[in-house]
Formats: structure tokens, sequence, C-alpha cells
């Protein structure tokens, strides 16, 4: 299958969601970059990536996981802009380039990379900090990338997705879907 168009992030992280890689369906995305010809998008293949994903601790007595994740832009300010209608998060998972943001993606093995990385770490996360009701998703990146990530997500539980609203030169986020 063939998905194109335009997609809030958390839908396109929903729409990837409908497709896990456990139920043997290919799910592709045909991603438009400006300056760039369309390309279709799979988890198949990688391509190493100056992004890293890890996490730290935040609140003992959190029993929540927010992952950040930042390609296109800095996730960071706004999270935090959010705060104040936020849940204690138990532990933060930061998802980043090695340099300043945007980082462009130039392939579909790079963002298949990625999205792997962020998984791998949402999982080790949860391991780690043990007690985790739900996963809070929060991002700057690319339709395609949110898709491929959407996939990854089977057997973590709820994830809530949030949009940002930039009403101001930060912005903030707000819950818009929760999957379960």
């Amino acid at each position: 299958i063939e998905a194109y168009g335009q997609l809030a992030l958390p839908a396109a992280v929903a729409l990837g969601a409908a497709f896990p890689t456990t139920s043997g369906l290919q799910l592709g995305w045909r991603q438009e970059t400006v300056g760039k010809p369309t390309q279709l998008w799979q988890l198949s293949g990688t391509k190493d990536t100056p992004i890293t994903a890890q996490a730290r601790a935040l609140h003992t007595d959190g029993e929540e996981l927010a992952v950040l994740v930042s390609i296109t832009g800095n996730a960071e300010p706004a999270f935090v802009a959010s705060q104040a209608g936020l849940p204690k998060f138990r532990a933060i998972v930061s998802a980043q380039t090695e340099k300043a943001t945007p980082y462009l993606i130039q392939s579909s093995e790079e963002a298949a990379e990625i999205a792997l990385k962020v998984n791998t770490a949402i999982r080790a996360a949860r391991d780690k900090f043990g007690k985790c009701n739900a996963i809070h998703l929060f991002m700057t990146a690319p339709a395609g990338f949110a898709v491929l990530l959407g996939r990854l997500l089977n057997s973590l539980g709820p994830i809530q997705l949030y949009e940002h609203i930039p009403h101001d030169t930060v912005g903030r986020y707000v819950p818009v879907v929760r999957h379960n």
C-alpha cells in the first residue's frame, strides 16, 4: 500500500499504527520534500544517521513516558511551555540530531533508521524505568517519518499523540489522539 497527502503528525502516526509491522502488510509513504524528488519511504533497509535517541529519568513518582522527536525543529521549547497541562513524566526519551535542527532526512533508509532508533529507545526506557501507564509523543518531523514510527509502536500500550499549535513564537502541544 502506498499512501500520500497532507497529514497532521498525529494522523500520520495513527495511519502507520493501523498497519503494524506484525500485520504482514506493507505500507509506504510518498514523501514530498521541497527541492527533492518524491520518495517512497518504507521500513526496509537502513542507513546511519546523526540522530540519537536516549532516555533520562525525570520524576520517580511519575507513571508516564514522554518522547520528544526533534528532526525538522526542536520539540523541547514547546514541550516545556506545555508542562502545566501535562502529567508528571517518569522519564523522557529525546531523539535529536547531533547538530542543530532542522535535519533533512535524505532517504527512506535514513527515515527507517531513525524510526527504529526511536522505537528501540522507547522500549528500553519502558524496561529501565518500569511502570508506564502511557507514552506521550511530541514531534517535529516529516509525515513520512511519523507513518514509519507508527508502524513500530505495536505492543507499547496507550500512546497519547500531540499536535503542535503555533499560537506564539514557541507554541504549545495539545493532546489530540490517544491510540490504544
